[in-house]
């Protein structure tokens, strides 16, 4: 309110002075060019002070977008096909073809983005997401062992080696800029086996959103 008044005080003197209906040497005029001379005194600690507030209120929206953002984040662990028949663990593949993995086991699935059905998490927003995967050879003998991350098809990271001990473990992670709708998921190569267990949480996939771009 100050700053508006200070403004139209402003404008009122130099409508003054242009029309030429004062003198100089009137002590109207001369009043009024002291309070003009105030008024812009005024106006600039005024000014900044608006500055001010809408830098805070620019931070504010900062920091109520980054609150609001999109909470996303699951954890998955694949159980072996024979546990129906009683088995504690099994072995999936090899194959003539790549399969993608299915992990059934849902530990967590926050925003519901990752499917037990397809084995694929679909990114709900353009975003930086990070994802890891772990895998085993338990008990399958001297194999060849490998599962790869795919996004939309093309693989980002890779872990395998040929087994020639009773049991091991490999794991790898990767950071991946997604577009809305893009699909990651772990895919077995041809010819690779991994292994599951009822016991340990051998055989795992994860991932979260980092946050929105």
């Amino acid at each position: 309110m100050a700053l508006l008044l200070a403004m139209a005080l402003l404008l009122a003197a130099q409508l003054v002075a242009a029309s030429g209906l004062q003198c100089e040497a009137s002590p109207e005029f001369q009043e009024l060019q002291h309070k003009m001379a105030t008024m812009e005194k005024l106006i600039q600690p005024l000014q900044n002070k608006v500055n001010l507030l809408e830098n805070q209120l620019q931070a504010l929206e900062k920091i109520s977008k980054s609150v609001q953002e999109k909470k996303v984040g699951f954890h998955v662990v694949m159980r072996p096909a024979s546990m129906s028949l009683g088995l504690t663990y099994g072995g999936f593949g090899p194959f003539g073809v790549d399969q993608v993995l299915k992990y059934g086991h849902v530990i967590t699935n926050v925003g519901d983005n990752y499917s037990p059905l397809t084995g694929m998490f679909t990114a709900p927003v353009d975003g930086l997401y990070f994802f890891a995967f772990t895998t085993c050879a338990d008990g399958l003998g001297q194999v060849m062992v490998g599962v790869q991350l795919i996004r939309n098809n093309e693989e980002v990271s890779f872990a395998a080696q040929f087994m020639k001990s009773k049991d091991d473990w490999m794991s790898n992670s990767a950071a991946l800029v997604l577009k809305q709708g893009d699909l990651v998921y772990v895919r077995l190569p041809r010819g690779s086996q991994v292994s599951s267990s009822m016991r340990h949480m051998s055989n795992t996939f994860s991932g979260f959103l980092i946050h929105e771009l």
